[in-house]
């Protein structure tokens, strides 16, 4: 087991940036992306965009298995 001492802010941020930038490299530039989705997804993404920045109201279970 690795001590929590080893794993600084610092080195943590490092190795982020260094992960984001290995993923944004491997992917191929946007003008080469050209999917297509489907109506019933840009329909969906559209009703969620609409929905940011509006109140969310969450509902909990009161499930006896869960709360054992």
């Amino acid at each position: 087991m690795i001590p929590n001492d080893v794993f600084t802010e610092e080195l943590l941020q490092q190795a982020a940036f260094e992960l984001a930038t290995a993923l944004n490299d491997s992917l191929p530039p946007p003008d080469e992306c050209q999917h297509k989705f489907s109506d019933a997804f840009e329909e969906k993404m559209q009703s969620l965009i609409r929905g940011i920045g509006t109140i969310c109201y969450t509902v909990t279970i009161q499930d006896p298995v869960i709360h054992q």
